[in-house]
């Protein structure tokens, strides 16, 4: 149920929300493999997809930090 209710947020904000995918996914500070890590996040997390660039989408986390993940570590989440 919190899941849910945490999905039904981040519909009401811009973007579109979306759950990582591997076991550990990397978060980074600009969208390539050589900029520093942001953060690790645990498969099943939830992220707000604000931009997109090339292979790689600009995520707001939970506690609303932007950061970079490679488009291929993520699933978008249909509301409707």
């Amino acid at each position: 149920a919190l899941g849910c209710a945490f999905i039904g947020v981040l519909a009401l904000r811009s973007g579109r929300p979306a759950i990582t995918l591997r076991q550990q996914t990397t978060l980074y500070s600009e969208p390539t493999i050589r900029s520093p890590v942001f953060r690790q996040v645990r498969a099943g997390s939830l992220l707000q997809i604000s931009a997109e660039r090339d292979q790689w989408l600009r995520v707001q986390t939970i506690d609303d930090r932007s950061a970079w993940v490679a488009r291929d570590d993520v699933a978008e989440i249909e509301t409707r």
